[in-house]
């Protein structure tokens, strides 16, 4: 079962869920958690304040517009909206493997409103 949850960042709400994956479901065991993050072409990513460690997935580099990933090694939690440097195309495309966790539910445009330095908390949805 998916764990709905709101990113809230200053005063812009997220609606988006952490899905049933093994990771999916640490993060949700954790939450709320706090994510300070920054763009790398149009992907937020950044540390959490509580790491996941320990959890087996399978990884994957290609990505869709709003999902959301973790990368255990970095403690980055990651939120695609479009192309990112290591894109061959339109897609969005993981620097690194990373493990799918997830979802919003908000435009690309929106997300790319957020801005390019990002803190926000992520708590389950009310």
């Amino acid at each position: 079962m998916s764990t709905a949850i709101i990113i809230e960042v200053g005063g812009t709400r997220i609606k988006g869920e952490l899905d049933n994956s093994p990771l999916g479901r640490a993060l949700a065991a954790q939450l709320p958690f706090t994510w300070e993050a920054t763009t790398w072409g149009e992907e937020l990513y950044g540390e959490i304040d509580k790491p996941v460690m320990g959890v087996k997935q399978d990884t994957l580099e290609e990505m869709e517009i709003g999902e959301l990933a973790y990368h255990q090694s970095n403690n980055w939690f990651c939120l695609f909206f479009g192309p990112t440097p290591m894109s061959h195309d339109t897609e969005p495309r993981a620097a690194v493997p990373i493990c799918r966790v997830g979802e919003v539910y908000a435009s690309s445009m929106e997300l790319d409103e957020l801005g390019h330095e990002v803190s926000a908390e992520i708590r389950k949805a009310d």
